[in-house]
C-alpha cells in the first residue's frame, strides 16, 4: 500500500507539472489583442452600451445579433459580467477564464471516471495523469490562446459534461441540475442541440420514462427558443438546401475530415492526415465495436458522451470544406476522445504494472511531442499579432490580427468595431514591443544569395510581394506575402533578404495570416513583416530577395528555397 501512495504521488506530480507548463506556454503568449471573431465580442459590448431600451438589449443579449448569428448567451454573460466588474475589456483575462474551462474539462473527466464506473481506487492517480496529459497539450494551443474561440468552444464542451453528467444521475436533484446545464449547452453554440436527442436515448436506456418525457419538454422548449430566437437561421440552414447540394456537402471529403478531426489536428501538411484519419477510424471502430457488443450498457455517462461528439464533429464537417474548421474547433475533440479512450482501457482491459506504465509513458510522450510540435503555431499567431498591433497603430488599416487579410468591407467593419470600443473606453490595445530583426550578412554581392538556393529550385517556385514599405526616423517596416508551389506554408520560416551589387543582408520576419493572397489552408500562412533598424545596413537602394526554409524536416534540397526578386526598397538614413 505505501508503494502504491507513493507512485500515486509521482503520477500527481507529473500530471501538475504539465499543466503548469502548459500554462505558462499559454501566459506567455496571450496578448490583450482582438482576432478575428473577437471583434464581434467588441461590438456586443459597445451595442450593449448604447441600447436605449430593454427590448434592444434582450435582442443583444438572446438574439443572434452583436456577435454572430449564434446566440453564444453564457459567453456574452461572461463578457458582462467581466465589463461590470473591471470596467473594460482584457482579452487575456477572457482567455485565462476559457483555459479555467479547459481545468474544469479534466477535473470532469476524472470525476467521471471515478463516480460513473467502478474504480480500484490505485488507478485514480493513473487517471489523473492520463486525462491531464491528453488535454492540456499542444494540440489546443491555437483555441487557447483566442479569447472567443477558447469561450465560445471549449465553455460548451464543459457544459456538455456538465448536462451529461448531472442528468444521467438517478438523485432528483442533480437531475434538475443536469437539465439547467442542458440549457445552457443549447444557448451556448449551435452544436448544442445535440444535447437533446443524445440525453433522451440516454434516459430511456436508464428507463426513466418520467425522467426522459421531462427532459424532453424542457430542453425542448429551450431548442425551440433558440431556433425561433434566431429568426429560425439554424431550421431555415436545413430547409433551404436541396438533396443534391446536401449529399455534396456530405461527401467522401467530409467523412474525411470527421476522421481527422477526431483523429489529430495538429496539422503540419496534407500528407500527416493520413495518419490522422488512421487514428479516427481506429477510434471510431473502437467506440462502435464496444457499444454493439453491449459494453456500453452499464456506463451511459461514456455512451452519451461519445454519441454527442461523433454527431457534433460530423454536423460541422458536413458543412464544412476539407479541415478548415479543424484549427478552431477539433483539437479539443481529438484530446477527448484520446482521453475517454485510455481512461476505458484502465478500467475495463486486464493490465499488469508494466502495462500501466506503458500506457502512461505513451500518454506523457503524446504530451511533449505535441507541445514542441505546436509550440512553433502558438509562437506564430503571437507574432501576428504584434504585427498587426504595430501596423494598425502606424497606417490604421487592416483588421487587428489578420491585417490585409480579409475583404476590404470586412476590415473597415473590424476597424470600425475597434476605435468605437477605444472611443467608448471599454477596451484598449496594449503597447506590444516589436522586436527589431537583426541582420545576417550573407556576404558580397547577390552571388551568395545564388549559392544558398538549392540547384534544383528556380525562380519561379515561389511567388511573392510586397505590400507596405513604411518609412520612419530609425526603422523601416516592410509587410509582404510570399509562398512555396511546392511547400506548405505551416511550420515554415520566411526571411526576406536585402541586396545589391555590393552587399547582402537577410533577415527573420514575423508571421501573418494573408487568406487575401491566397485562401487554401496550406498557403495562406504565408504574410511577414519585418522592422529593420537603419544603423545596422547603410542607406542606399536594394532588391528583395525572399526565403522561405520549413522547420522539422531533414535538411534536404526541398527544405529550403529561395527566390531573388526585382523589388527596389530604397533605405535613407
Amino acid at each position: 500500500m505505501e508503494i502504491l501512495k507513493k507512485s500515486g504521488t509521482k503520477y500527481y506530480a507529473l500530471a501538475a507539472l504539465l499543466a503548469i507548463v502548459y500554462f505558462v506556454i499559454i501566459a506567455v503568449n496571450t496578448f490583450n489583442v482582438p482576432e478575428n471573431d473577437d471583434f464581434g465580442m467588441l461590438k456586443f459590448i459597445n451595442d450593449w452600451i448604447n441600447a436605449s431600451s430593454f427590448s434592444e438589449r434582450f435582442d443583444i443579449l438572446f438574439v443572434g445579433k452583436g456577435i454572430g448569428y449564434h446566440t453564444l448567451l453564457p459567453m456574452k454573460i461572461i463578457l458582462l459580467i467581466s465589463y461590470y466588474v473591471f470596467g473594460v475589456i482584457n482579452l487575456s483575462f477572457l482567455i485565462f477564464i476559457s483555459n479555467l474551462f479547459l481545468i474544469g474539462i479534466v477535473l470532469m473527466l476524472i470525476v467521471f471516471a471515478v463516480r460513473s464506473i467502478t474504480v480500484v481506487p490505485s488507478t485514480t492517480p493513473i487517471i489523473s495523469l492520463l486525462v491531464t496529459a491528453l488535454i492540456l497539450n499542444g494540440q489546443n494551443f491555437e483555441t487557447s490562446v483566442w479569447a472567443m474561440v477558447g469561450l465560445c468552444n471549449v465553455g460548451t464542451l464543459l457544459w456538455i459534461l456538465l448536462a451529461i453528467f448531472f442528468t444521467l444521475r438517478k438523485n432528483l436533484s442533480l437531475f434538475y441540475i443536469g437539465i439547467l446545464f442542458s440549457i445552457i449547452t443549447v444557448f451556448s453554440n449551435g452544436n448544442g442541440l445535440f444535447i437533446l436527442p443524445i440525453l433522451v436515448i440516454a434516459l430511456l436506456f436508464q428507463k426513466r420514462k418520467r425522467d426522459t418525457l421531462i427532459f424532453a419538454i424542457l430542453v425542448g422548449l429551450a431548442v425551440v427558443s433558440y431556433i425561433l430566437l434566431n429568426n429560425g437561421t439554424f431550421y431555415s440552414n436545413f430547409q433551404t438546401v436541396d438533396a443534391s447540394s446536401y449529399l455534396e456537402r456530405f461527401s467522401i471529403q467530409s467523412i474525411i475530415a470527421f476522421f481527422t478531426f477526431i483523429g489529430c489536428s495538429a496539422y503540419i501538411s496534407a500528407s500527416t492526415s493520413y495518419i490522422a484519419i488512421a487514428i479516427g477510424i481506429v477510434i471510431v471502430a473502437t467506440y462502435l465495436y464496444l457499444l454493439f457488443t453491449g459494453k456500453f450498457k452499464n456506463n451511459l455517462f461514456l455512451f452519451s458522451f461519445f454519441s454527442f461528439m461523433i454527431l457534433t464533429a460530423m454536423g460541422v464537417a458536413i458543412n464544412r470544406d476539407s479541415q478548415g474548421m479543424a484549427d478552431a474547433r477539433f483539437r479539443i475533440y481529438g484530446s477527448m476522445f484520446l482521453a475517454i479512450e485510455a481512461v476505458y482501457i484502465i478500467e475495463n482491459i486486464k493490465r499488469s504494472k508494466t502495462f500501466d506504465i506503458a500506457l502512461v509513458c505513451m500518454a506523457v510522450l503524446f504530451n511533449i511531442s505535441s507541445t514542441l510540435l505546436c509550440y512553433q503555431r502558438v509562437d506564430k499567431l503571437s507574432e501576428n499579432k504584434k504585427a498587426s498591433t504595430y501596423l494598425l497603430k502606424r497606417t490604421n488599416k487592416g483588421a487587428v490580427a489578420n491585417l490585409g487579410g480579409e475583404d476590404a468591407k470586412i476590415e473597415m467593419l473590424k476597424i470600425a468595431m475597434f476605435n468605437n470600443a477605444s472611443k467608448s473606453g471599454f477596451f484598449k490595445m496594449p503597447e506590444i514591443p516589436i522586436p527589431v530583426s537583426a541582420p545576417v550578412s550573407c556576404g558580397s554581392g547577390c552571388a551568395d544569395v545564388t549559392s544558398a538556393t538549392n540547384d534544383d529550385v528556380v525562380n519561379n517556385t515561389i511567388e511573392c510581394g510586397i505590400d507596405t514599405v513604411l518609412d520612419d526616423k530609425d526603422n523601416v517596416a516592410i509587410r509582404g506575402w510570399a509562398y512555396s508551389k511546392t511547400m506548405s506554408m505551416p511550420f515554415t520560416d520566411i526571411y526576406l533578404q536585402l541586396y545589391n551589387d555590393s552587399s547582402c543582408y537577410e533577415f527573420p520576419t514575423m508571421y501573418q495570416i494573408r487568406p487575401d493572397i491566397i485562401p487554401d489552408r496550406d498557403k495562406k500562412q504565408c504574410g511577414f513583416f519585418v522592422l529593420i533598424s537603419k544603423s545596422d545596413i547603410p542607406a542606399d537602394s536594394y532588391f528583395v530577395g525572399i526565403k522561405i526554409r520549413k522547420r522539422f524536416l531533414i535538411p534536404i534540397k526541398s527544405s529550403t528555397q529561395t527566390v531573388r526578386t526585382q523589388i527596389i526598397c530604397p533605405i535613407s538614413h
